[in-house]
């Protein structure tokens, strides 16, 4: 390549980039390493099961059936309503007001844990 081709080049290679040529293209956000998502992955388990076991002894119901009663859907985001609705057609009668605050309080916890856990992850 002669002289004149290269600085031919790198003018148009300054130009590109003070042109705002470059602007489109982003830094991608931080991915968690397979360490960091396998802990948080557990530690996310660990905060679904604690809930499971609160919401058992709150309603009397064993742990299998209560996890059978959660909402498929990890989205949703009233899981502890949905929850309540699940366990009362499950027991085939109304949970008391006492039960459902428990409930939706140990479902309030439960959120704050799993933000927690997600918090921690690089891009979070």
């Amino acid at each position: 390549m002669s002289r004149t081709a290269r600085r031919h080049a790198r003018l148009a290679l300054l130009a590109f980039l003070l042109a705002g040529g470059a602007a489109g293209v982003t830094a991608q956000p931080p991915v968690p390493t397979p360490a960091q998502a396998a802990y948080a992955k557990a530690a996310s388990r660990n905060v679904e099961e604690r809930f499971i076991a609160e919401v058992a002894g709150v309603v009397g119901l064993g742990h299998a059936r209560v996890r059978a009663a959660m909402p498929e859907e990890r989205r949703i985001t009233a899981v502890g309503t949905r929850l309540i609705a699940a366990l009362e057609q499950d027991l085939g009668r109304a949970l008391s007001e006492e039960q459902k605050r428990a409930i939706l309080d140990a479902d309030e916890r439960r959120k704050a844990a799993l933000s927690a856990v997600n918090a921690h992850l690089p891009g979070r």
